[in-house]
């Protein structure tokens, strides 16, 4: 932020109307840094990282992209978006290690259950882990559907997907469903 000193802007005014050839001098004034964040000493350590910084924002496009094509039910778009192998843990810790055709597959019979899909998204965030060198995106939404006999239903997840050359291999989730009415 700038900031301008009244009795210096004054006196440069007052001097200013004494010449007579009419030049203007502009002091030019740059930015001063802004304080090194101080550094913070944390009562626990991470087991995976805590260096961290905002990542590459191509990244949270491509999950964007992704739940697009779900809504859309252009399923076949996750070829572009997925690594040959991608590593996924759902909510309910079940994991899984497939090829990328495998995932379109179960990603299209997942989507075929319902007339209609719908995302809104509370927040996305990319990720760098500096000291892992590796890329993620983080995203809390929920999932509003509307299944084939009618019915509607809501889910809100939270997701990391991580990234390597621009390709999604691993994805871990979390869910909560909507009360039981």
């Amino acid at each position: 932020m700038k900031k301008i000193k009244f009795l210096p802007v004054l006196s440069m005014f007052l001097f200013s109307c004494g010449n007579s050839t009419n030049e203007k001098k502009v002091e030019e004034t740059t930015p001063q840094p802004e304080a090194a964040a101080a550094a913070v000493s944390f009562p626990y350590s991470a087991a995976y990282s805590s260096d961290w910084k905002i990542g590459d924002a191509g990244n949270a496009k491509v999950v964007l992209d992704l739940y697009k094509a779900i809504e859309s039910n252009n399923i076949d778009e996750f070829d572009k978006y997925l690594a040959d192998t991608v590593t996924s843990v759902s909510y309910d810790n079940v994991t899984a290690r497939l090829p990328k055709q495998q995932i379109i597959k179960n990603v299209k019979s997942f989507r075929s259950n319902f007339d209609s899909l719908s995302e809104e998204f509370l927040a996305f965030i990319p990720l760098h882990s500096n000291d892992k060198n590796e890329d993620w995106v983080a995203t809390w939404m929920t999932e509003k559907v509307t299944r084939k006999d009618g019915s509607k239903d809501s889910t809100t997840y939270q997701e990391t997907w991580r990234f390597r050359d621009g390709k999604i291999y691993y994805r871990g989730t979390f869910a909560r469903y909507a009360p039981v009415k």
